[in-house]
């Protein structure tokens, strides 16, 4: 389940898209283990997670720039827009 939650700051309020464990493991074809273990290895610097309730959740963004640094590729997650009928 993807979250979209607000960063808030005195001058302005922005949404910040995230995914969650399931959404990180199928973006990256591997195991809930797998993703635990990436998360305790410090030479790989996955980035870490925000805890809501008993969900993780990673911001888009970081996810996104580091898979650019470890693969040294630039992939972006976009929403298909929706198509009316």
């Amino acid at each position: 389940m993807s979250l979209v939650l607000l960063e808030m700051t005195t001058t302005s309020c922005k949404p910040i898209e995230t995914l969650d464990a399931n959404m990180v493991c199928a973006r990256f074809e591997i195991s809930v283990k797998t993703l635990w273990r990436w998360q305790k290895d410090a030479a790989l610097a996955f980035p870490e997670p925000f805890y809501l309730q008993r969900g993780r959740y990673w911001p888009v963004s970081e996810i996104v720039e580091w898979e650019a640094r470890t693969f040294g590729v630039s992939v972006s997650i976009h929403k298909q827009p929706a198509t009316s009928r």
